[in-house]
């Protein structure tokens, strides 16, 4: 890679091994910024620096262009604002914060529901050679205290925990002594309104941990959230002031199909042929008895 955001690279002395394998770099930033500037609603915010900014995203993750609402949401991000980012699944909500990581002067904090969801994120940042951090409970203490290290030290550029984690006092205490964050990302965010009550009650707190963090630009993902669902997460991250981007449900790589069948189907709970990563579940789908349905991906 040859681009200027190989030109500053982070100590390895404090990196994991994995981080250490993948080469992790920091970028160079690609904002003009004026450090008095803190405001989401100034009108001295940082201008984002798209020749830039789409050269790391091409060299790093092979985008040739953005994706409907990508650019929307990146462009809130890089202004310092927060936002509410509606997109459907395989719309590339990741890249959202995984881009701005490289620019930004500080970490940017991902919150997210699955460990297995964190492993997934971090493999792809380290494949497009981010510093990145996962703190959950698969890591040894040896383990901790490496990524503890490498987010005192500045190393760290992306750091994945769960909304467990921002609950302790002294985790957010270290990212304040470190100097802060640039953005808290909160993934999955649905889980705030419909979930958060019964499932994950963590998430309810994710505002106050916000607030306990200097109140950082917030960027809330998820794929489907109503009205009502958008309106009581930017409540409970105190950040009712964000702009919501919505690029809709529609995927064009899905397609659903209806055949008239000349017998009947030979079970009343037969499930349809399901080519997604998803296996679809027999048990909630009941077709008449002379239609079958399916559906496919491209």
């Amino acid at each position: 890679m040859t681009s200027e955001a190989q030109k500053r690279r982070p100590s390895r002395k404090h990196r994991s091994p994995s981080q250490a394998n993948s080469g992790a770099t920091s970028a160079k930033p690609a904002l003009k910024r004026k450090k008095s500037s803190t405001s989401q609603t100034s009108a001295d915010a940082p201008t984002p620096q798209w020749p830039a900014i789409l050269r790391e995203a091409q060299q790093r993750f092979g985008i040739k262009r953005f994706r409907c609402g990508q650019k929307e949401v990146l462009e809130e991000v890089f202004r310092g604002r927060s936002v509410l980012g509606l997109m459907p699944t395989g719309a590339g909500k990741s890249l959202t914060y995984q881009l701005p990581a490289l620019f930004l002067p500080k970490p940017v904090v991902v919150i997210s529901p699955l460990i297995a969801l964190m492993q997934d994120q971090q493999e792809k940042a380290q494949e497009a050679e981010i510093a990145v951090e996962k703190i959950d409970s698969t890591l040894s203490q040896s383990q901790v205290r490496e990524a503890d290290e490498a987010i005192d030290e500045g190393i760290a550029q992306l750091i994945h925990v769960t909304p467990e984690k921002l609950e302790n006092p002294e985790f957010l205490k270290m990212l304040n002594d470190a100097g802060g964050i640039s953005l808290l990302v909160v993934d999955e965010a649905h889980c705030i309104s419909q979930w958060g009550h019964d499932f994950r009650p963590a998430y309810l707190n994710v505002g106050y941990a916000r607030k306990a963090l200097g109140n950082p630009p917030v960027l809330a993902l998820t794929a489907t959230a109503t009205e009502q669902v958008a309106d009581e997460i930017l409540d409970s991250l105190h950040a009712k002031n964000a702009k919501v981007v919505n690029a809709g449900t529609e995927r064009d790589n899905l397609h659903f199909s209806v055949y008239a069948r000349s017998t009947p189907m030979p079970s009343s709970r037969a499930s349809p042929p399901c080519s997604t990563r998803k296996r679809a579940r027999a048990s909630s789908i009941r077709p008449a008895s002379a239609v079958r349905t399916s559906f496919t991906t491209g």
